[in-house]
């Protein structure tokens, strides 16, 4: 055999560049007509004059070439290579000899393979045995065979190796004891935390939270805002209740989080703090129950300081004004109430403070906004009840639920404008009343209200009879007498809707008696809106009354002349019903009025009286009570009523009776 490998089919590449494989050259000669078999030497002979003779014919062109030219390459090299029949064959003899090698090769790789499993399978490897290594070698002589056993230092190392597997056997066994304590432990920490965390969680749903799982299922999630609560505040009323590393359940607020918050009320007089309502503390211990109340408190008053503030910008009209952080409203000339929202535990909220004459009053006020705010959430509720059974009617309610505004401060405004209106009316009472008093008369007047179970409907709780109270106020009832006989029911009655409202009527003390004022100077039957135009009427009314008052004076008077024998005196209403006059002697008579002191700016009852003197010459006087300086002492001490029967009796007499016209 050659120096190739014995089952080397690939013979060693030629020297010359022409062809350079086998493949190559065997695909060439497939191409040609008749293929590799139909090479031969007169054949090559034919192709090798054909080529001579075209180039011969064309003049040595060299870009002309035949198209059964086997061998692709330029002319110029072509005319310089030798005689392509010898290569052909002698690469013809090359394949023959790498077939015959490899033949060998096989035969042989394949007798040594036959041989090897003729000891174990002799049946089978006699098919493949060739007939000249089965005679010469047999079948069963070739086999493997373990030459090598064990050697005494392999015997010797054996228990020693033995020894080894078993300590590494029991290090790995304590390694995987340590594992297992480790896990055991941790897992017994994890338990404590989770039941920790859960109990917690557990002692926020029993006060009265709701807990869900939120979209991180690991994780619960607790909503400490209310159901009725606006859309701009229900997205922040949800925080997740994280598990910290030991357990305890954390809430975390995320960017909502800015701590505690708190509306308080603070009363000013003359801008000094006479009350201020009390802040809730935070709960001392530290638990996810303190965290989500404080969360919940917070949220509360956040919405609460929201909703105010929207209000307050309608009701600018109404003193109510809104400041750099403050929303004030003043309850008097020198009163003030301020409302803010301030963080418990601040630098301007200090944790004790000594107590002042109106903290009451702040607290008061602190709780009824707070329950207006509830109401609201109730009101809201109950209308989305109704909403969800408009929609299962097919009547859906229209309209966007922030644009709905709740009254908070609305009711307190309200409230605080009855107050300063029932108080206008007392010192207005009591100005109109004291000149009356000073002129002897039997004048007063009566306050009542209405309890609060006669006027209000049935409250299904706290929060809704608050906003009633707040709302609709109890009527309170003035019994006025100007005088006897002339007595006037004022019934007060005001609420946020419906505003304020005076309605007047005239009440007689007996039936033989009637008030004059039904007849001389009747009440608007509609009532009246303002305090101004009640006392205004109450201005006119006087007078009249007075004059009617007189008129009893008169009919006493002529009822003690008639008794003694002589002609009485006719008496007729002055034109204006502010007076008394004899009949056809208008230029004698008494008259009334009520006017307003220019230098001390109070009522004055002025009485002016146009009579004879004793010697018989009209003159006309005037008395004033309160007295006016320099009036004489007897005018001082002298009373309504003397006054008037002393003019009526020196009127000029006349026998007529007593005329009842205007």
């Amino acid at each position: 055999m050659s120096d190739q490998r014995p089952l080397g089919l690939r013979p060693q590449p030629p020297a010359t560049n022409r062809v350079t494989s086998i493949r190559e050259f065997h695909a060439r000669m497939s191409m040609e007509p008749g293929g590799l078999k139909g090479v031969n030497q007169a054949e090559v002979g034919r192709q090798i004059e054909a080529r001579n003779a075209a180039q011969n014919r064309t003049g040595g062109d060299d870009d002309a070439n035949d198209a059964g030219d086997a061998v692709m390459h330029d002319a110029t090299e072509e005319a310089n290579e030798p005689d392509t029949s010898i290569d052909i064959i002698k690469s013809r003899e090359e394949i023959i000899r790498l077939s015959i090698d490899a033949t060998r090769s096989a035969r042989t790789l394949l007798d040594a393979t036959s041989l090897l499993l003729s000891k174990e399978n002799p049946v089978s490897a006699t098919t493949t045995l060739s007939p000249e290594t089965h005679q010469r070698a047999g079948l069963g002589t070739l086999g493997l065979t373990k030459l090598a056993a064990p050697t005494v230092i392999a015997q010797e190392r054996k228990p020693r190796n033995k020894m080894t597997i078993i300590g590494r056997r029991l290090r790995d066994m304590r390694h995987v004891a340590r594992k297992a304590l480790s896990a055991s432990r941790r897992l017994r920490r994890e338990i404590r935390a989770e039941t920790k965390y859960w109990s917690q969680v557990q002692t926020v749903t029993d006060a009265g939270f709701r807990t869900a799982h939120l979209p991180e299922h690991q994780t619960i999630g607790v909503r400490f805002g209310f159901n009725s609560d606006k859309p701009s505040f229900a997205d922040k009323d949800i925080a997740p209740l994280r598990r910290a590393e030991k357990g305890s359940a954390e809430l975390v607020l995320g960017t909502y989080g800015g701590g505690s918050q708190r509306v308080q009320v603070t009363i000013l007089e003359h801008g000094s703090v006479v009350g201020k309502s009390t802040l809730q503390q935070p709960m001392p211990e530290e638990s996810p129950l303190r965290d989500v109340k404080e969360a919940s408190e917070t949220i509360f008053n956040q919405e609460l300081w929201h909703e105010m503030n929207k209000e307050a910008r309608l009701m600018l009209g109404r003193k109510v004004r809104l400041e750099k952080s403050a929303i004030t409203y003043p309850i008097s000339s020198t009163e003030t109430i301020s409302i803010s929202l301030v963080s418990p535990g601040g630098a301007d909220t200090p944790e004790s403070e000594p107590p002042r004459p109106k903290d009451d009053l702040a607290d008061g006020l602190n709780i009824a906004l707070a329950l207006q705010l509830t109401s609201a959430h109730r009101f809201r509720e109950e209308d989305e009840g109704e909403n969800e059974m408009h929609n299962a009617m097919g009547m859906a309610k229209a309209g966007d639920d922030d644009d709905l505004e709740y009254l908070i401060l609305e009711p307190i405004v309200s409230y605080f404008e009855h107050e300063q209106i029932l108080e206008q009316c007392i010192r207005q009472f009591s100005a109109l009343l004291r000149p009356l008093s000073a002129a002897g008369l039997d004048c007063f007047v009566k306050i009542s209200e209405k309890s609060l179970k006669q006027t209000l409907p049935p409250a299904k709780n706290c929060a809704v009879a608050t906003t009633v109270v707040l709302l609709r106020h109890p009527e309170v009832h003035f019994d006025l007498q100007i005088a006897p006989h002339c007595r006037l029911r004022i019934m007060f009655t005001s609420s946020a809707t419906d505003g304020t409202h005076f309605a007047v009527a005239c009440e007689s003390t007996s039936p033989s008696q009637p008030n004059p004022l039904i007849k001389r100077c009747p009440p608007y039957p509609k009532g009246y809106d303002e305090v101004s135009k009640l006392f205004e009427y109450l201005y006119t009314a006087v007078p009249r009354a007075l004059a009617g008052y007189s008129e009893f004076v008169v009919q006493e008077l002529i009822l003690s002349v008639l008794q003694s024998g002589e002609n009485a005196r006719g008496w007729t209403w002055a034109f204006d019903n502010k007076g008394l006059s004899p009949y056809n002697h208008s230029d004698f008579g008494v008259y009334f009025e009520f006017s307003r002191d220019p230098a001390t700016g109070g009522r004055v009852v002025e009485v002016r009286g146009d009579f004879n003197d004793e010697n018989g010459q009209r003159i006309s006087r005037t008395w004033t009570w309160p007295a006016a300086p320099g009036q004489d002492d007897d005018d001082q001490t002298a009373s309504f009523e003397d006054v008037v029967r002393h003019v009526l009796a020196s009127c000029p007499h006349v026998a007529e009776d007593l005329d009842e016209g205007d």
